[in-house]
């Protein structure tokens, strides 16, 4: 039971459910785009929430890429893919922010296009499962809503930023490493798949399939990015991450951070995006000076 109760509360906040609630909440639009089929999965109508700042624009934009949820009833009902306070952090610097559900969660139904194959048995991984089909497909709707912000007339389509959390995290850099146009850095928080924290693993089941596909985005990369990761993440452990990044840096014609933050106090520091502002506040808007953005 207490095991359930655990694991339900590690897949709320990974997915960005928790926020601290804001005096003066940022409004919310719902749009919608449509991402192309893909493998066996039929096109679908994906929600954006879209949030900005006062004025009519062209704002600078951040397209926010969540987390993951493993069952069934989890992704049946996300409804809110980016935490309200994170919202107000890139709105108070002067950003529009751009957060789809992607297909498969949420309002979007339907199957599990996400699905990493991986399972584990006796608190350990006894299958790694195969991530490129939920990459390809994760991949996909990022773009598509990348594309959709580029014919939007509030948007300033050469002045973009690629975040994600968890699994948002891993596809942003996978993405961010394509050179998308009117992309001008990509910051990676908390990036990983295949975790287990509920069942005690401490490590990805896919730890290899993951730094072989940091390794091939470096070899691509020459965007700037940014990569932020807690020591005591209960999802990838202490030693995965700055081995990831190592093998993605190694290639990277783009210039590439890695901040080890210290360990969230009383918190998982998976949940570093939610918690650990202190940490990653100035090392985001150092990483966002040293883009040149226009005034």
């Amino acid at each position: 039971m207490l095991k359930a109760i655990v694991r339900s509360c590690l897949l709320i906040l990974c997915l960005g459910y928790f926020s601290v609630a804001l005096a003066n909440e940022v409004a919310r639009q719902i749009e919608s785009t449509r991402v192309p089929a893909i493998d066996q999965f039929s096109e679908i109508e994906m929600p954006l929430h879209v949030f900005k700042p006062e004025g009519n624009g062209p704002f600078r934009v951040v397209l926010f890429s969540h987390g993951r949820a493993t069952s069934d009833a989890d992704r049946a009902s996300f409804s809110s893919p980016i935490p309200n306070g994170h919202v107000s952090f890139w709105v108070r610097r002067g950003f529009a922010v751009v957060a789809p559900i992607r297909p498969g969660y949420g309002p979007t139904g339907g199957a599990d296009r996400e699905r990493s194959g991986s399972k584990v048995v006796n608190h350990q991984c006894r299958d790694e499962g195969d991530l490129k089909p939920f990459l390809r497909r994760g991949v996909l709707a990022i773009k598509t809503a990348h594309n959709w912000i580029r014919t939007q007339s509030w948007a300033r389509k050469d002045e973009i930023i690629l975040e994600g959390q968890s699994v948002g995290g891993l596809l942003t850099v996978v993405y961010g490493s394509t050179n998308p146009p009117g992309v001008i850095g990509f910051i990676n928080f908390s990036g990983g798949a295949a975790g287990y924290p509920a069942d005690q693993i401490g490590h990805s089941c896919s730890e290899n399939q993951i730094s072989r596909a940091y390794e091939l985005g470096g070899q691509t990369n020459k965007t700037p990015n940014l990569w932020l990761y807690a020591k005591n993440d209960g999802f990838w452990g202490p030693n995965a991450p700055p081995l990831w990044h190592s093998v993605f840096a190694k290639g990277s014609q783009g210039k590439s951070t890695f901040v080890f933050t210290p360990p969230l106090d009383g918190k998982d520091g998976h949940f570093l995006l939610n918690y650990g502002g202190k940490y990653w506040g100035t090392p985001v808007d150092t990483f966002v000076r040293t883009l040149n953005l226009r005034q």
